[in-house]
């Protein structure tokens, strides 16, 4: 499964300059599970003295571009979203308005672009790379962080085919929620196409990292406990205000199915979350 793509581009481009596209998820979270390896990959590029400003593209509250605005206050960071926050922004920062799926008119070309969680909104995923290599410049990096479905579980009783009724509820939820985000366009098994259509463009370097995210706290471990207790947050909070629009989207589903598919689903990670270990990938 590949989560987490560093990717070194060998072409050559005129102009110097950064792009880093933000993500959907909780900041806390992110930084978390991720540890070192994420941050040693951006000080890289934060610290080198040859580039000097850098494009951020954040899907949220700002949160992880401030932070980096902050730790490195030398460097120019561009933010963009659909609906970017409305706060006030480091000098060193400005928020722009965009699409990542329209055609790209940058007059920059960039040494970092970096993109996460973006599998809820990108229908067109050859063009958004493709217009990725075009703007990276000689030596650039392309860095996506993504979640790969589908969810799991240690616990192999309950890891099962959705129509088996020993089925997690959270698992089954996850299955037909991947059902219906296809119906509208949206491929969350996209991390299984990346480095074919990374080769394909012409990329080079590429390197894969896994992430597992814990759902729920685990005592043995400290540091997956914190995870899973951020990422068990995030999940309530999501299946409360969308578990049900999202199953909605097929239509075979009712409303009362769908609201009785994710009352299930919030009672599963409440009652098993310490038994069954519940998890992700990144």
């Amino acid at each position: 499964m590949n989560n987490l793509l560093s990717v070194r581009k060998e072409i050559m481009q005129n102009q110097v300059d950064s792009l880093i596209p933000l993500l959907y998820v909780q900041h806390g979270t992110l930084k978390a599970a991720t540890g070192k390896a994420s941050k040693q990959l951006l000080d890289r590029y934060f610290e080198d003295p040859d580039i000097h400003h850098y494009r951020l593209t954040e899907k949220g509250t700002g949160a992880w571009t401030f932070a980096l605005a902050e730790e490195f206050p030398q460097r120019r960071i561009i933010a963009a979203d659909l609906s970017p926050p409305d706060v006030p922004t480091p000098s060193n920062v400005a928020l722009l308005r965009w699409n990542a799926e329209k055609q790209w008119k940058f007059k920059e070309n960039f040494s970092f672009i970096h993109g996460r969680m973006l599998a809820s909104g990108i229908r067109d995923w050859p063009k958004l790379l493709g217009q990725c290599f075009q703007y990276l410049e000689p030596g650039g990096y392309l860095e996506l962080f993504e979640l790969c479905h589908p969810f799991r579980a240690e616990d192999p009783s309950i890891a099962v085919e959705p129509s088996e009724s020993q089925c997690s509820d959270f698992l089954r939820w996850g299955r037909v929620a991947e059902r219906c985000w296809a119906l509208n366009g949206l491929d969350y098994l996209v991390t299984e196409k990346h480095s074919a259509r990374l080769q394909d463009l012409g990329f080079e370097i590429i390197r894969e990292t896994t992430f597992r995210w814990p759902v729920g706290t685990s005592p043995e471990d400290e540091h997956e406990a914190r995870i899973g207790e951020l990422n068990l947050q995030n999940f309530m909070t999501f299946m409360t205000t969308a578990g049900t629009t999202i199953i909605r989207q097929d239509p075979i589903h009712g409303e009362q199915e769908a609201q009785d598919m994710v009352e299930a689903e919030l009672n599963d990670l409440e009652e098993i979350q310490y038994t069954s270990k519940l998890f992700l990938i990144m």
